[in-house]
């Protein structure tokens, strides 16, 4: 989020528009909002002042633009998150299981790819970037052209390296993942949707426990003019 980090959306576009909800990546903060409102949400980098800060932003009755910090923590603070935070990755690693095409079938699994573009070249295929606010705009037309739903499972071993999703009944219920190495080996893997939505709740609750132990509490916002507590 700092003025020298590389573009995070395609086509330099510089926010994402969802219906009516809106995210803008800014010099070194995100915004989120509802469009057309005047109120929104932002996470400050803090690159300068050294504090991170979750902030509301709105207009008063008397017309007035008012702020209240909700949640804010010093930069030096963030390796000792992350070292708390390091069993993470072993957790999703864990998740991981062997796929196999005859398990798929016999359970009547279909593959698809597509479903999930993440890759700035997969989000650019299904967006269109706004010229007037350079917001990205899910384009369904295009998101629907781009799915490849193989005839057979044997044709994954025609489909490049990367990632896809697992279907049972129209519903999906895991994500895959295929990698190869030249001609030596493919391997398929994938996690459960049911397992990674288990995960993220137990890792929410971690990540608000741990970065509570390590805010600036608000009673001590006096030492930094920018921060706002809640009015009583």
């Amino acid at each position: 989020m700092d003025d020298n980090s590389k573009p995070v959306l395609p086509n330099g576009a510089k926010g994402i528009e969802i219906g009516d909800f809106v995210i803008e990546f800014r010099a070194n903060k995100i915004v989120a909002m509802k469009r057309d409102t005047a109120e929104h949400f932002t996470i400050h980098a803090g690159v300068n002042s050294g504090v991170i800060d979750i902030h509301r932003t709105w207009t008063n009755s008397g017309g007035h633009e008012e702020h209240e910090t909700i949640f804010a923590i010093c930069r030096d603070q963030i390796p000792a998150i992350l070292q708390e935070m390091n069993v993470a990755p072993l957790e999703l690693i864990k998740l991981v299981r062997r796929l196999r095409l005859g398990w798929l079938g016999h359970r009547q699994i279909g593959i698809a790819w597509g479903f999930l573009p993440v890759e700035q070249e997969a989000i650019a295929m299904v967006t269109y970037c706004r010229p007037r606010r350079k917001r990205l705009v899910f384009d369904t037309a295009a998101f629907k052209n781009q799915i490849v739903i193989p005839e057979y499972l044997d044709d994954i071993w025609d489909m490049p390296d990367g990632h896809f999703s697992l279907w049972k009944k129209g519903c999906m219920i895991g994500i895959g993942l295929k990698c190869s190495k030249g001609n030596e080996w493919t391997r398929l893997r994938w996690i459960k949707i049911r397992d990674l939505t288990r995960l993220g709740t137990r890792l929410q609750k971690t990540v608000f426990e741990v970065a509570a132990r390590h805010a600036i509490p608000p009673e001590q916002y006096y030492k930094y003019p920018f921060l706002r507590p809640k009015k009583p």
